[in-house]
């Protein structure tokens, strides 16, 4: 509902009016800009890779080792994670 209301940007008006579309957007992602494509895909495993170890091995780490209460720790990755949704949702100004 909400993408009804928003307005397309001039420059994408032009090029729609032109006819100028690309049948195969991906195709041409990987043939101009191949880097910025990998440089995304590499953020993204670094990102996944961080929501896995604080989301496994710190709980392990913390109940097996240090003898730190389950329900705590769980509480607190809960906690991690709501912040993390937050600061990772904020849009650059």
């Amino acid at each position: 509902m909400i993408r009804l209301k928003v307005e397309e940007s001039g420059d994408f008006e032009r090029v729609k009016e032109s006819g100028d579309v690309v049948k195969l957007p991906i195709a041409e992602v990987l043939r101009t800009d191949w880097r910025t494509f990998l440089l995304g895909i590499g953020a993204s495993i670094m990102g996944i890779s961080a929501a896995y170890f604080t989301n496994t091995f710190v709980l392990s780490w913390t109940t097996n080792d240090l003898h730190m209460n389950r329900q705590t720790m769980l509480y607190v990755l809960l906690a991690l994670s709501v912040v993390q949704f937050l600061c990772g949702s904020r849009s650059p100004r």
